[in-house]
């Protein structure tokens, strides 16, 4: 029994200044993404990326030994797990799309119905290629790496190409015959193609594929906060995962952004400013990773032995410097035990230091206090 194929495009857009978003459509084989089946919701620029690369980052750790062309070991299960979490990391943005989920699965699990142009034995290591190069892109010195220039070099080097690329306007605009400099000229500066919604109402869908997928309606688009896409699109032809990852870095390059790894979720996030460290906080219901990174070393330093100890030294010379008054000797060594600790702190942080040099230093500073213990 023969497959029957379907295409998938990936679409980038700004709708604004400095706003940028993405989508992924599925369309019949033959149909172009005007005529898609299925649609994602509209993200940040960067979100499909993160996503991917989430994912690789469990698979590789495995060798990616079940993500095989002849063996098709990923569960659908496992795929939808991957968006049931919703918090500031920005590999989850995409969440509860069960259309995104869907893409995932063709492009990691149920390929058998996607055209794909790579080498099918190769496939892994030109994966492993990409995934090395993003690495290095997200390191301190990433803005050597990371430019359209640099990705065609690498690109050139190997052999390998990015996906079938282009411009979509609109397809309501006039026919005219464009020959004449002026003709051309007026054509260019009366087209009105900057504030274009584009939204195409779905292709009824004759397949039945995704079954297992069918917890939320694929017909319905998820509508998200980030709006609807507007012409001028880029389009990319989408093939496999490796298409996705290329289309995508090629987007944010374009742009003058930057890849970013957070210390915290571990996700990739994109950025203008290369001193940003944590994911952009783009969802107000969650604490941000920055946010929840701060609380949870506040926490994990409180309940820990030298904290305990430092918190009842500086309750005893706050008493002191509280009764002897600003101007007291116990007021001034109340500041300088802030101020060591504090320094002392630091140190453990950049790996200076241990915790168990801070406690000694706190016992045998004020071993009076600690004698018996």
């Amino acid at each position: 029994m023969m497959i029957k194929k379907v295409k998938m495009y990936f679409l980038f857009s700004e709708i604004s200044k400095n706003n940028f978003v993405e989508a992924v459509y599925i369309c019949d084989d033959g149909e172009s993404f005007e005529n898609a089946t299925m649609q994602t919701g509209v993200y940040p620029m960067g979100a499909f990326l993160s996503k991917a690369i989430k994912i690789l980052d469990i698979l590789e750790k495995q060798n990616f030994s079940r993500l095989k062309y002849s063996e098709m070991e990923l569960e659908a299960e496992e795929i939808k797990e991957f968006f049931s979490k919703k918090d500031s990391a920005y590999s989850n943005l995409i969440y509860d799309d069960v259309v995104a989920c869907a893409v995932f699965d063709l492009l990691l699990r149920s390929r058998q119905y996607m055209y794909t142009k790579r080498n099918k034995e190769e496939f892994t290591k030109i994966l492993q290629r990409y995934l090395n190069y993003i690495r290095l892109c997200e390191n301190e010195n990433g803005e050597n790496y990371s430019s359209i220039q640099k990705l065609y070099l690498l690109l050139n080097q190997t052999q390998d190409i990015m996906p079938a690329h282009s411009t979509y306007v609109t397809n309501t605009l006039d026919r005219r015959n464009l020959l004449s400099e002026s003709e051309i000229e007026n054509f260019l500066l009366d087209i009105t193609y900057k504030n274009s919604s584009f939204s195409p109402s779905l292709k009824k869908h004759k397949q039945k594929m995704f079954n297992q997928l069918r917890a939320s309606p694929l017909y319905n688009v998820k509508k998200t906060k980030w709006g609807e896409l507007k012409t001028p699109l880029e389009v990319f032809d989408i093939t496999d995962i490796i298409d996705l990852i290329l289309a995508s870095v090629y987007c944010i390059f374009q742009q003058g952004y930057f890849l970013k790894e957070c210390p915290y979720c571990k996700s990739l996030f994109i950025i203008r400013d290369r001193r940003k460290k944590y994911c952009p906080n783009l969802d107000i219901d969650n604490k941000s990773c920055y946010g929840t990174s701060r609380l949870e070393k506040q926490l994990a330093r409180e309940k820990s032995k030298s904290a305990k100890i430092e918190k009842s030294l500086r309750t005893m010379f706050a008493e002191k410097a509280k009764k002897y008054g600003k101007e007291s000797k116990a007021y001034i060594e109340y500041i300088k035990f802030l101020d060591e600790c504090k320094n002392r702190r630091d140190k453990i942080k950049i790996g200076n230091a241990t915790e168990d040099e801070y406690v000694k230093w706190l016992k045998g500073h004020y071993s009076k206090k600690y004698k018996d213990k």
